[in-house]
């Protein structure tokens, strides 16, 4: 499957905690707030009044230039960007369709191109505690947007591809097991049924009777502390 490519990378909170993932995930749209500003003048783009009305009406200029910057971001976002969002413990990404800010009964919004994704582009669900910490961390942010930093992290999670940094834990660990099975085949019988114990006895097997002797009929007998098999 080709690649998914993006110019930029988006977070938005759907709604006052989350009030609106649900309808945006299935309406195809991505909903916003500013009830405070019309829609003429979003799509007119007069964000300096935009600035200057929410700054009045927050009463903190920062505050109010921050939430202008993020209704921007919404407004002018094209095809070639991907928002992103977190839902029922899943990632969800989108594109936005080309055009301006519609409205509706309930909120003004952003119609998506084509549907939010909830998987990677080999079909594999982006469950949350599955996906690099950079990204799940965005979670936590306050405000309605942010930009998510590092884009190449969301970037290979999109595309199934793994990062230089788990190619090489992966090259070590199998550099780790080679160097091992050759340890391991010099250990004394004695020891090496001592280190099956150890082994089976983390998987919450207890052996029965004593390490090293001699039995009729097995080498290491094993009880399940759960089922008692």
């Amino acid at each position: 499957m080709e690649k998914i490519q993006f110019k930029n990378a988006f977070f938005i909170k759907l709604g006052r905690e989350g009030e609106w993932e649900e309808s945006s995930i299935k309406e195809g749209k991505v909903r916003i707030g500013w009830h405070e500003i019309s829609l003429r003048t979003i799509n007119k783009g007069d964000w300096d009044g935009i600035t200057a009305r929410l700054r009045k009406s927050y009463g903190n200029k920062g505050v109010g230039t921050r939430d202008a910057n993020a209704l921007r971001t919404i407004a002018e976002s094209t095809s070639e960007d991907i928002w992103i969002t977190f839902h029922a413990s899943k990632l969800w990404w989108c594109r936005l369709r080309d055009g301006k800010v519609k409205d509706d009964s309930i909120s003004k919004h952003r119609v998506v191109l084509g549907k939010w994704n909830d998987q990677n582009i080999n079909g594999r669900t982006l469950y949350v505690y599955d996906i690099p910490g950079s990204l799940s961390k965005v979670r936590a942010f306050r405000a309605t947007v942010c930009r998510v930093e590092p884009a190449d992290d969301l970037r290979r999670v999109i595309n199934s591809e793994q990062s230089r940094v788990y190619h090489n834990v992966q090259l070590a660990k199998d550099a780790l097991a080679r160097r091992l099975e050759s340890a391991i085949s010099r250990l004394h019988w004695k020891d090496f049924e001592i280190l099956v114990d150890l082994i089976f006895s983390r998987s919450n097997l207890k052996r029965t009777g004593g390490v090293g002797k001699a039995k009729d009929y097995s080498d290491i007998e094993l009880e399940d502390q759960i089922t008692g098999d």
